[in-house]
């Protein structure tokens, strides 16, 4: 060390939890920390007074003191969030990414700059597993998008086969089959039926995401309005009491809100055994979202069975009980997820249930 300054700005050095490189107008590197020399895998005496360059992989040395000149030409700091993305090269030749942070600083009347330096190659290899995950799922989305139209064309082309031939069966050879014939082309055909559900659901779920557009503002009032005209002949033969206050504006696509309304209040309805069935739809603000519940007075739900609702085919009943294809509430979370919300519920056996859903308020997400 050369003087005081040096000895007093060595010891901040040393304090930095990053490695640390002061550097002349000429390039010698004039000072080191102990984070520096580790990343770099030199000794003090072996990296003071060498060129900066023997840190820099081969290939880019040659422009380096061009822009080393370029940022003396023109002092401005750049922070490590804003630094340079490059790759740095060790005593061994190894080489690995790290970021850079750049800052003048005058030392007895001299222009030097200090390099913040940090290894971000484990950075950079969670980056790069995560483009694999994201490519992965791309991939995955793309092929469930291949399947809703198998299911929507080819697997649903037969089944309509089935049916016709069913009926034309029952038609021409009723009397001769005697009931216990006609039973089981009853059963053929409530089979299909079913069937034709169960796909129509997974082409529901699929297109969750392949439908996909942009959020915009969508008044989930009319939402709501839209959705209870769908049910209006559930809601008459049930005489349900619908209750709810003014919902609010969000940023969502609205198919895909309406489809979400559908399917939670449907179920309300559903599983239900009041007379009436009571639903109360209400909206809070909270933490810049807004939290939507829609209660009901129904059968309710076992704490236990509370995340099993939400996973694709898993039912609680069966189909005599309660038909369906235990797929509603997937989409349901599925649609959620998708705006960047949650969803959840709260219940007890015979005391009714309350699924709450957040939803992003108008301007809160980009």
């Amino acid at each position: 060390m050369k003087n005081n300054n040096y000895h007093l700005l060595y010891s901040i050095f040393e304090a930095a939890p990053v490695g640390l490189l002061m550097v002349d107008q000429k390039g010698a590197i004039v000072l080191a920390n102990s984070n520096a020399l580790e990343l770099f895998q030199y000794k003090q005496d072996e990296l003071i007074e060498q060129s900066v360059e023997i840190l820099i992989p081969v290939g880019y040395r040659r422009d380096h003191p061009t822009l080393r000149k370029e940022f003396y030409s023109n002092l401005e700091s750049r922070s490590m969030g804003k630094g340079r993305d490059l790759k740095a090269i060790r005593k061994d030749g190894s080489t690995f990414f790290v970021e850079i942070g750049l800052n003048p600083l005058t030392l007895d009347n001299k222009l030097m700059v200090v390099a913040s330096i940090v290894d971000t190659t484990q950075r950079k290899e969670e980056e790069r597993k995560l483009r694999q995950l994201n490519e992965a799922l791309e991939k995955s989305n793309i092929e469930l998008q291949q399947f809703a139209y198998v299911a929507s064309h080819d697997l649903q082309t037969p089944l309509r086969g089935i049916t016709g031939f069913a009926q034309l069966l029952e038609k021409r050879y009723k009397e001769k089959l005697g009931e216990s014939g006609n039973l089981y082309i009853d059963q053929i055909v409530l089979s299909v039926k079913k069937m034709k559900s169960l796909i129509n659901g997974l082409l529901a779920y699929s297109r969750v995401d392949a439908q996909s557009v942009p959020h915009e503002s969508v008044c989930l009032q009319r939402v709501l309005d839209d959705t209870l005209n769908l049910l209006d002949m559930d809601i008459t033969k049930r005489k349900a009491k619908i209750n709810y206050s003014t919902l609010p504006q969000v940023l969502g696509c609205e198919l895909q809100l309406l489809q979400l309304m559908e399917n939670l209040l449907s179920n309300s309805i559903k599983y239900n055994q009041s007379s009436p069935p009571e639903i109360t739809i209400a909206c809070q603000e909270k933490n810049s979202e807004w939290v939507i519940s829609i209660k009901d007075n129904g059968i309710g739900i076992s704490e236990k069975h509370y995340k099993k609702i939400f996973e694709i085919f898993k039912r609680l009943h069966t189909h005599e009980q309660y038909p369906g294809t235990g797929i509603g509430l997937a989409v349901c979370r599925r649609i959620v997820n998708r705006h960047g919300g949650k969803i959840w519920v709260e219940s007890e056996v015979n005391k009714g249930s309350v699924f709450y859903f957040t939803l992003a308020q108008q301007g809160k997400v980009e």
